[in-house]
């Protein structure tokens, strides 16, 4: 069924995208792909006793392709579709209007998009975020990085050359599920979810702070809700070094209403540093570490976990990265 309206959706595109080539439209995007060879235990047998470790090639392996373009001066589209090897599925994470009512000032977006809640939805592919893993604290169990339909308005304000700052909030359908594991997009759970970003830059591009949060409900009632709180930094100071962080808290409400604990805090957070060498004769070589730390429940003792991750970045040529 998702594969029929992607095709339906890129078969009503092909018209009105012809008449925008006939008007110099121009279409640019990247295909990123990323194969996982990964071992770990066999998680599908019944036995909890057993402890058979499974070799996996491929099968954690998926593609995007990404596309944006302007057909009129005011107006762009985004779309991106994910490629799942694992149960060979086709998903449309995106698939957005932009409308540039007064330039970078104040703009409006219509349709599917990440949700402006912290900065790991704009790192969640290696060509951004410098490993083929996405960071484990945050988005592996379902914290940030959704995406959902709604409308999201968004600015920015240049007040020197050193100092700016943008802003966004957007309305969406809203998540549900009782925990961090089983939340999921555009559950239509009858409240909507709210929220947005601001992000400072006080040294021009060479540092971003800033915070977001949500708020909505997670039962089809709408009686119980969920808050998301976080703050991120990224230092570009130093030249070819790239240093990143983020931390998040989320509060779901009356999950266990039995309980002594019943709602679930969890916390998380990651740091990551990147730095490129130049080659002489190539472009660059890129050594990346990445630390994170994730309590799925504050509240419930010895079920925190945390995660080392180490990688290099190949650049041969320009735009070209292994």
């Amino acid at each position: 069924m998702r594969k029929m309206m992607i095709i339906c959706l890129a078969a009503l595109a092909i018209p009105v995208v012809a008449r925008a080539m006939d008007n110099n439209l121009m279409i640019s995007g990247y295909v990123d792909g990323e194969f996982q060879a990964q071992q770990g235990p066999d998680l599908t047998t019944v036995d909890p006793n057993d402890t058979t470790w499974k070799t996996s090639f491929g099968d954690a392996s998926h593609a995007v392709f990404w596309a944006t373009g302007n057909p009129s001066d005011n107006v762009s589209f985004k779309t991106e579709v994910y490629y799942w090897q694992n149960n060979n599925q086709l998903a449309l994470n995106q698939a957005n209007l932009t409308w540039s009512v007064m330039g970078d000032k104040l703009g409006v977006d219509f349709g599917k998009f990440y949700f402006p809640f912290g900065i790991e939805a704009r790192s969640r592919y290696a060509t951004t975020n410098k490993l083929v893993t996405e960071p484990s604290a945050g988005n592996g169990v379902g914290i940030v990085g959704w995406a959902d339909n709604g409308i999201d308005i968004h600015g920015m304000m240049k007040m020197n050359d050193q100092l700016s700052w943008s802003w966004s909030a957007a309305v969406s359908n809203g998540r549900a599920g009782t925990n961090l594991v089983t939340q999921t997009t555009d559950a239509n759970n009858n409240n909507k979810t709210i929220g947005g970003r601001v992000e400072v830059m006080p040294m021009g591009d060479k540092l971003n702070v800033g915070g977001s949060v949500a708020y909505g409900a997670w039962d089809a009632a709408g009686d119980n809700k969920y808050i998301l709180a976080g703050g991120h930094a990224i230092l570009d100071y130093v030249q070819n070094l790239d240093v990143r962080g983020e931390f998040y808290w989320q509060d779901v409400q009356n999950v266990a209403p039995t309980s002594t604990n019943p709602d679930a805090k969890a916390m998380a957070f990651y740091a990551q540093g990147a730095y490129r060498y130049p080659i002489a004769g190539m472009n660059y070589i890129e050594p990346v570490v990445r630390f994170g730390w994730m309590d799925p429940n504050t509240d419930v003792s010895n079920d925190s976990f945390s995660q080392i991750a180490v990688g290099v970045g190949f650049s041969p040529v320009e735009h070209f990265t292994l």
